[in-house]
């Protein structure tokens, strides 16, 4: 049998020691942090992709023809159009970065009572404190 649950699966079979490089206190914030933006991106991409076909050809074409190059129109024509979107995505950013307690709970060990402190983020402390201290 290949896989036995408890005594250490495949890596047995191969006599190598499974690498815990994602909870490692050198890597674990990292890990946290590309796992949240891997997680958020594609709803926070559909958002500014309903942003940018929200804005209007003819202020593209009014920036032509007054001579804009293709900088310029990303500088005054689009980042001004994109401002409520941006807001709308930091603020659902900043909701979501509060919503980061089971990621951080799994990656600090939090079960096993040994906890990780390079992973302990506010949410994760905060519950900690309140309800296991």
């Amino acid at each position: 049998m290949l896989f036995t649950p408890g005594k250490g699966g495949l890596m047995n079979v191969f006599h190598v020691a499974p690498l815990k490089w994602a909870a490692s206190p050198n890597t674990v914030m990292l890990t946290i942090i590309l796992f949240s933006i891997w997680k958020n991106m594609g709803y926070y991409m559909v958002i500014y992709l309903a942003g940018l076909q929200g804005i209007s050809e003819d202020l593209y074409e009014a920036a032509a023809l007054d001579g804009a190059n293709s900088w310029q129109k990303f500088l005054y024509v689009t980042l001004p159009q994109l401002k409520p979107t941006t807001f709308f995505v930091s603020v659902m950013l900043t909701i979501s970065c509060f919503k980061i307690y089971d990621i951080v709970y799994m990656l600090a060990g939090g079960s096993n009572g040994v906890v990780n402190k390079s992973a302990i983020v506010l949410v994760f402390y905060i519950y900690e404190e309140a309800f296991r201290n």
